[in-house]
């Protein structure tokens, strides 16, 4: 089954474990136990959620619940796919959908951070402390609006069960 591995960030030498890892997320670690990990991911993303309050943070989590959102959907999708016996069309792009939960999950910690870094800012007379405080804040708004809405593009691949590289032949190359 082809794989495509857009992120050139990786070295070529973990590109295998990348794909193993990616093919287990998708293909069985979802799914496990009735997908109680998956569930409780999301409870502890929604608890996150409900916990901000703060107008500079709640503008973020606005934009990481539309991108949730469609993660969500995404998932929805290729479990069908699964569960419907197309497992090579569901997972033939199981490295995007790995690169896509990660974006995810790192703009939830981000969005926890930030959370924290905002109750704290005004609580501390320190510069240090006020500079660092600040760096989480603008850290986390770079990745929710620079890197989070990759998931879109990410998504709309992999609800349309895109076969670009599953049918990529060994002899092309």
């Amino acid at each position: 089954m082809g794989q495509c591995f857009r992120d050139n960030r990786i070295n070529p030498i973990h590109e295998g474990t990348y794909g193993i890892q990616s093919l287990d997320l998708l293909g069985r670690k979802l799914w496990q136990h009735n997908g109680k990990g998956l569930n409780l991911l999301m409870q502890r993303i929604q608890k996150t959620l409900s916990e901000i309050h703060e107008p500079k943070i709640v503008e973020l989590a606005e934009i990481y619940k539309q991108h949730l959102a469609t993660v969500q959907k995404t998932t929805q999708v290729l479990g069908q796919a699964l569960h419907q016996g197309k497992v090579s069309e569901a997972l033939a792009n199981s490295g995007l959908y790995l690169d896509m939960m990660g974006k995810t999950i790192l703009s939830w910690l981000w969005l926890e951070m930030a959370n924290q870094a905002q109750l704290k800012f005004g609580t501390s007379s320190q510069a240090e402390d006020q500079t660092f405080l600040a760096g989480k804040i603008q850290a986390a708004q770079y990745f929710i609006r620079w890197e989070l809405p990759e998931v879109e593009h990410q998504a709309k691949l992999l609800m349309n069960l895109d076969d670009t590289c599953l049918n990529m032949q060994a002899d092309w190359f």
